[in-house]
């Protein structure tokens, strides 16, 4: 069953993309970008949903098995109101071009075979630990997850903002298994799968006019298929960290959140998308549930000035130029 993890992720964050594209009448997104977007809100309703249930309890099965119920309701609601438009994106319109999407999982699976035979990055990562303790004690927060004492301030009030740790102890607790499989394994899987999709749609706008446009994007996947696998003989690296530290916060950040912010941003203000502003938020206020402020909201909020910036100067040019 802990094999099953990152399908589970993909299809409740389409699922959650999908329905929140519904409400939003938004037309534009396809099932890769609703994806992410799905992601993003998973990742923001678990913070939301632990950071207010903790105030009424310290069960963690109680909140475990509560946002099971929410997920649920959230997968009968997308059948009940998407189902065209889920029948509609599965659907394979040109059997020809399954051959790109054959090699990019080829080389999808050379890197998820890589996870599984290198022995990750755990220097000074309390990230399983947390997990353990979490599930051993079933309590939030008050267990020191190096010790497994219980300590007035296991963790401040800050790094109680970050989840992310809690949400791995939530899918150990309903897929069972080893919690390092799902850490060590499955999460870096699931990274590379957004890694994927966050960077094939930056190659969808790269190469929107070109006519050969679905070989180029298919040599772009692979290219990054292959400095990922190279990552893991350049140590920091950003493609390091999605090898090797995978499962952190700060690689889901760097690796799937920063990019989707940069390719939404281009969207804003160059396509004038200004729905898109609504997931620019999301992916800024999801970097809180996943990594400390310093490693996460910060560098989103640093990236969103600079595009900022460039966008002003283009702007500001052009009038000149104008005039």
């Amino acid at each position: 069953m802990v094999y099953l993890a990152p399908v589970f992720l993909i299809i409740i964050s389409y699922l959650a993309g999908e329905l929140f594209c519904k409400i939003f009448c938004d037309n534009t997104k396809n099932l890769v970008e609703k994806c992410l977007i799905g992601t993003l809100f998973v990742l923001i309703s678990w913070g939301l949903y632990v950071t207010i249930m903790r105030g009424f309890t310290d069960s963690f099965s109680s909140i475990a098995w509560s946002y099971s119920v929410f997920l649920l309701a959230l997968f009968t609601a997308a059948l009940l109101f998407s189902w065209k438009n889920i029948k509609k994106n599965l659907e394979v319109k040109n059997v020809s071009s399954l051959w790109p999407v054959v090699i990019c999982l080829s080389i999808i699976l050379v890197q998820f075979l890589a996870i599984a035979l290198v022995k990750p990055n755990t220097v000074y990562d309390y990230t399983l630990e947390t997990v353990n303790t979490t599930l051993a004690t079933d309590n939030l927060f008050d267990y020191h997850p190096g010790m497994g004492i219980l300590v007035e301030y296991a963790v401040s009030d800050r790094g109680k903002l970050v989840t992310l740790p809690l949400f791995y102890a939530y899918l150990s607790k309903i897929f069972g298994g080893h919690p390092a499989r799902i850490v060590y394994m499955m999460i870096p899987m699931w990274g590379i799968l957004l890694n994927f999709m966050v960077f094939g749609l930056w190659a969808d706008g790269l190469l929107e006019d070109d006519k050969e446009k679905g070989s180029k994007k298919t040599l772009f996947l692979v290219g990054l298929g292959l400095l990922n696998i190279g990552g893991l003989f350049v140590n920091e690296s950003v493609f390091y960290y999605i090898m090797e530290k995978g499962f952190t916060g700060k690689s889901i950040c760097y690796n799937m959140i920063i990019p989707y912010i940069i390719y939404l941003a281009h969207n804003i203000v160059v396509k004038k998308r200004y729905k898109d502003i609504i997931y620019l938020l999301m992916a800024v206020g999801s970097t809180v549930a996943i990594t400390d402020i310093q490693t996460g909201l910060v560098p989103a909020l640093i990236c969103l000035a600079v595009m900022t910036i460039i966008a002003l100067v283009y702007k500001i040019g052009g009038m000149i130029k104008w005039r």
